[in-house]
């Protein structure tokens, strides 16, 4: 491992201990911590739309638009299609996280910290790993569809199981397990 990998591996596990460190010494509840990555699903959103500009691999020929190569007018028909799409699943994330946690407490000031911690992870892995070390040779615009698509599936399978385990054990603080 080289020192960039390094420093982008160190800010990772720095923006994923915010929350866990916010748990035991700043009384985040679970709604809080479900939340966090919820916005981070917007986060990874946020830069996977810079990825899908500069990603330098050709689009795969059955998934083109309108069968054309990745130029830049698909790039920008693939990055709104990407958004909205995502803007979807993040809205369904959060009727989820409002509907199995009944988070009336939730304080939404905290959320500063954890979310300048995962744009600085996300931000310093784009430029070391996506720009620096040329990850982006490695990607075609239409590659991030599926990439987000099971982060997002999985963090919605996690709020669920954690949903239930709230309610069959009657305690909010049984999912921060999960």
């Amino acid at each position: 491992m080289s020192l960039r990998t390094d420093i982008s591996y160190a800010v990772l596990v720095f923006a994923n201990l915010i929350p866990l460190l916010g748990v035991i010494w700043f009384n985040y509840t679970v709604v809080d911590i479900v939340l966090v990555y919820v916005i981070e699903t917007v986060v990874v959103i946020f830069f996977s739309v810079i990825k899908i500009f500069f990603a330098q691999k050709e689009s795969n020929p059955y998934t083109q638009i309108l069968g054309k190569p990745a130029n830049t007018v698909s790039r920008f028909t693939t990055a709104a299609v990407f958004v909205l799409s995502f803007a979807f699943f993040t809205f369904v994330q959060l009727v989820l996280v409002f509907a199995l946690f009944k988070s009336g407490g939730t304080r939404y000031g905290f959320m500063i910290v954890p979310v300048l911690a995962l744009f600085a992870s996300h931000g310093v892995s784009l430029v070391i790993n996506y720009f620096y070390l040329g990850e982006r040779k490695n990607y075609a615009p239409d590659d991030f569809f599926l990439r987000v698509f099971l982060r997002i599936f999985i963090t919605q399978a996690v709020v669920v199981i954690g949903g239930q385990f709230v309610v069959i054990f009657n305690s909010p603080m049984v999912a921060l397990i999960i």
